[in-house]
């Protein structure tokens, strides 16, 4: 019998120089004989969170409502209306945030009842730890942090604490991701001076050499190398600015990443921190594709990404646009005032906003340039689980919640379900 030629992945991961950029699935780490097929995906969770709910009646909108922007992954999701979060305990943001991967009510702001949804199966496919570089990573687009760990935890561990805190910066996560050593005792300089070199130029010779007829790799695993180092490139560029120089990589210079006042919350809990709506979503959709790179890379499989905290209080400036209109946020007050103030208007606004961004993380995940060994897109082959924490204002019972991927494990599609 003949079987085709195959690498172990980690063991070709190891036979570079470095993992410092990782590599996609290629077709020559499949395992498959003349018996077998494809290689199943390996088990992954990643929860998908947004802050401050979408009201009940606007979900009974469906497509023409806020959840529009979701209707391209109809048949990919099973959707679930006025779900009832209400056994958790009370009413509100901090109860919602503690239990809404959880699945109970938690002791207190600052922890949940026991484990999120994805480090509880973590620990049950994988109980003496996950075989990635990174076992939790957790992503977010957030100001609120001054009422509770509520607010920006999303994945809890076996006792209830977080797990890991959320990352915010872009260029944090891509040093974290793809950087070469520890950076978390650097100080900002230090730090910048360190990235002037590109993380490319520490593995270039590696992946010339996988891409050349000494690295005995297919045209088409070749052909994702190079698209690999495109990207990886190309999310250089986004983060950093740029000169050309004579070689084939490109030097990062100081960071170009949206300006967004990280770490930066209001001393209260009702203060609002102003910034303009087109700077948070582009440093979520910069941090969404890194994320995204990192699944692809098989980097994590395990964590949460994160579009605004529980209970908001970020006060965007600026407009959106919809169905042939442009809103003008109030630049005054951050949603949860709106919510307080009975604004139906900006609520709307405001929540298709956010799932415009839900929907840029699913089509990310949903790329059908890079299907894995089984065919699936990552969105098909993961399990998600995407949440908020109230449904109107802030009454838990009716919050909105969808469920996708599974590798064929779920029946999905079937437009809206109500509970």
């Amino acid at each position: 019998m003949r079987y085709r030629k195959s690498f172990d992945r980690r063991t070709f991961l190891r036979g570079l120089g470095t993992v410092a950029i990782g590599l996609p699935f290629l077709e020559c780490m499949r395992t498959r004989s003349v018996w077998a097929g494809d290689e199943e995906p390996p088990i992954r969770c990643l929860t998908l969170f947004f802050g401050l709910g979408v009201p009940k009646a606007m979900q009974q909108e469906g497509w023409d409502g806020p959840l529009g922007p979701l209707e391209p992954f109809a048949d990919k999701l099973a959707m679930y209306r006025n779900v009832d979060m209400s056994e958790a305990g009370g009413s509100g943001h901090p109860p919602g945030g503690t239990s809404v991967f959880v699945g109970q009510g938690g002791p207190s702001k600052a922890r949940a009842a026991g484990p999120s949804i994805d480090q509880l199966i973590k620990r049950e496919i994988y109980p003496d730890g996950a075989p990635t570089p990174l076992q939790t990573l957790a992503v977010g687009q957030f100001f609120r942090r001054s009422h509770g760990l509520y607010q920006r935890i999303r994945c809890w561990a076996e006792d209830g604490s977080r797990a890991v805190e959320p990352i915010e910066a872009p260029s944090a996560l891509f040093d974290r991701l793809f950087g070469t050593e520890d950076t978390s005792d650097q100080d900002a300089a230090a730090r910048r001076a360190r990235l002037r070199r590109s993380v490319l130029d520490t593995v270039l010779p590696d992946y010339q050499r996988l891409k050349s007829d000494a690295g005995g790799l297919s045209a088409t695993s070749r052909a994702r190398v190079s698209d690999h180092l495109d990207q990886v490139r190309s999310l250089e560029r986004r983060l950093f600015e740029v000169e050309d120089t004579l070689r084939e990589c490109t030097i990062p210079l100081e960071p170009a990443e949206p300006d967004l006042p990280y770490g930066t919350a209001g001393a209260t809990e009702y203060d609002a921190v102003q910034v303009d709506a087109s700077a948070f979503q582009d440093a979520w959709r910069l941090n969404v594709d890194l994320y995204v790179m990192a699944l692809r890379c098989d980097l994590v499989r395990f964590g949460n990404l994160m579009f605004e905290s529980s209970g908001g209080h970020t006060a965007f400036r600026g407009t959106h646009r919809a169905n042939g209109e442009t809103y003008s946020f109030r630049s005054e007050a951050s949603d949860h005032n709106n919510w307080h103030e009975g604004r139906t208007n900006h609520i709307w606004w405001h929540s298709h906003f956010f799932q415009t961004n839900i929907a840029y993380a699913l089509a990310a995940l949903d790329d059908p340039d890079w299907v894995e060994a089984n065919g699936g897109t990552l969105l098909d082959n993961l399990l998600l689980v995407l949440g908020t924490e109230t449904g109107t204002n802030h009454d838990m019972n009716g919050v909105f919640h969808a469920i996708g991927g599974g590798a064929g494990r779920f029946r999905l599609g079937g437009g809206f379900h109500d509970e």
